[in-house]
């Protein structure tokens, strides 16, 4: 158990150090390569999390406990949520690929709601899954990770999109004030970490 966590804990911080350093140099590809490491790594934390909540839908999968009720309930739920993601997520990425839009600020669809729709995609499917395999370890390093980002956030905004886009992005700034956290999207964050904390309250308190 200890070897794991402390693999995990590299995991992340080499994660972000990777990604700090070399975000705004000419390596800027190495920070695809360690963001498909982490999101690989997060993947298959659950089949080897020590914390791993019993009754899950993980139960099923790995076969080394019987689905609850609660579980599978719990699994209805955030499978929705994270297919609220993919959404999110696809209809992001398409208006950033489509050509019309190129070299343009992007003010329509997701990102008329929040200003890093492509971000939030990332919480709500990481999370559903992670929920959904009934990994602890997973949802604490997911959410420190996305702690991580929304500060970035700031930091993107002020030395690549402000200068790029100027006057136009301070507009885009006040019809748009939410960087990432819409208020539906809190409300399906908060449901999904309730959900997972009466879990691991039954588990590991009960």
């Amino acid at each position: 158990m200890i070897f794991f966590i402390i693999i995990a804990i590299l995991i992340l911080v080499g994660t972000l150090t990777i990604f700090l350093k070399y975000r705004e140099t000419k390596y800027k590809y190495l920070i695809y390569i360690f963001a498909v490491t982490f999101a690989s790594a997060l993947f298959f934390v659950p089949y080897f999390d020590p914390l791993q909540l019993p009754g899950f839908w993980a139960s099923v999968i790995l076969q080394n406990s019987d689905p609850t009720l609660y579980g599978f309930i719990v699994g209805l739920i955030v499978i929705n949520c994270g297919i609220y993601g993919i959404h999110i997520f696809l209809s992001s990425a398409n208006l950033l690929r489509a050509e019309r839009y190129r070299g343009r600020l992007i003010t329509i669809g997701q990102f008329s709601k929040r200003r890093f729709p492509i971000y939030v995609s990332y919480h709500l499917i990481g999370l559903s899954y992670l929920i959904l395999m009934g990994s602890a370890t997973g949802v604490t390093f997911l959410s420190l990770m996305m702690v991580f980002l929304f500060s970035d956030t700031a930091q993107i905004e002020k030395n690549r999109l402000i200068p790029r886009y100027k006057n136009e992005y301070y507009i885009y700034q006040n019809k748009v004030p939410k960087r990432m956290y819409s208020r539906e999207i809190l409300i399906i964050l908060i449901v999904e970490y309730i959900l997972f904390l009466i879990g691991v309250i039954f588990t590991f308190i009960l």
